[in-house]
C-alpha cells in the first residue's frame, strides 16, 4: 500500500514538532541547570564568607586567650583553709622584674638601666632636644671618670645649644648660665646619686657638663 505524499509529509511534520518540543525541554532543562549552579555559587560564596567569619572569631579567641595567659603568668592565685591561713606563711616573695611594663620604677631601674619614661625627666626626653638629652645623660650616668660627667662636654654642649633654639619648651633659670633647669638637674642629681655618695653634682651648666674644663680645674 502506497502512501500519498501528503500523507508523507504530514509525518514529517510531526517529527518535527516533536522534535522542536524535545529541544523546547532540553532548553528549560539547560535553563534550569544554569539557575542551579547559579545557586550553588551563591551558596559556595556564602560558605567563604562563614569561613572567614569564623576565622576571624578564631583569631580573636586566641588573642584573648593569650591576654588571659599573660594576666594568668603575672597574677596567681592561691586558696587557703582557715589551717593555713593560722599557720606561719612560707610566701617566698618575687623580686622585681625591671622590664615589667606594668612596675612603677624611678629614673634608675634595678639593673642599672635609665627608665627614660620616668615622669621626673619632665618629658626632657621626648621633646625636640630628646635625643641630644639622652647622649648627655647616657654619657653622664655611665661615666667612671674621677670628675662624674667629665668626659661629656661635647654631649652637653650640643643638648643646650638645641634647648637654647626652642626656649618657649627649655626655659633657663639664669640666663648667664645657659643651663637647664627643672627635670634636667634633678635627673643629673639622681644618677650620681645612685653612683656613690661622695659625687657631688654641680648646678645647671656645670651639673651637665662637670664644668667646661674639668682637667684645668
Amino acid at each position: 500500500m502506497f502512501r500519498t505524499n501528503d500523507e508523507v509529509m504530514s509525518q514529517n511534520d510531526e517529527v518535527m514538532s516533536q522534535n522542536d518540543e524535545v529541544m523546547s525541554q532540553n532548553d528549560e532543562m539547560m535553563s534550569q541547570n544554569d539557575e542551579v549552579k547559579s545557586q550553588n555559587d551563591e551558596v559556595m560564596s556564602q560558605n567563604d564568607e562563614i569561613m572567614s567569619q569564623n576565622d576571624e572569631v578564631m583569631s580573636q579567641k586566641d588573642e584573648v586567650m593569650s591576654q588571659n595567659e599573660e594576666v594568668m603568668s603575672k597574677d596567681r592565685i592561691i586558696f587557703v583553709t582557715k589551717e593555713d591561713h593560722e599557720a606561719p606563711s612560707n610566701a617566698e616573695l618575687v623580686e622585681d622584674d625591671p622590664n615589667d611594663p606594668y612596675e612603677d620604677h624611678g629614673l634608675i631601674l634595678p639593673n642599672g638601666d635609665i627608665n627614660w619614661n620616668c615622669p621626673c625627666l619632665g618629658g626632657m626626653a621626648s621633646g625636640p632636644c630628646g635625643q641630644q638629652f639622652k647622649d648627655a645623660f647616657s654619657c653622664f650616668h655611665y661615666s667612671k671618670e674621677e670628675v662624674k660627667g667629665s668626659e661629656c662636654v661635647d654631649y652637653f654642649r650640643s643638648m643646650q645649644e638645641c634647648m637654647q633654639k626652642y626656649p618657649e619648651l627649655y626655659p633657663q633659670e639664669d640666663d648667664s648660665e645657659g643651663g637647664p633647669s627643672g627635670g634636667a638637674e634633678a635627673a643629673f642629681a639622681e644618677s650620681a646619686s645612685t653612683d656613690s655618695a661622695s659625687v657631688s653634682v654641680p648646678a645647671s651648666e656645670e651639673a651637665a657638663a662637670g664644668s667646661e674644663s674639668p682637667a684645668a680645674s
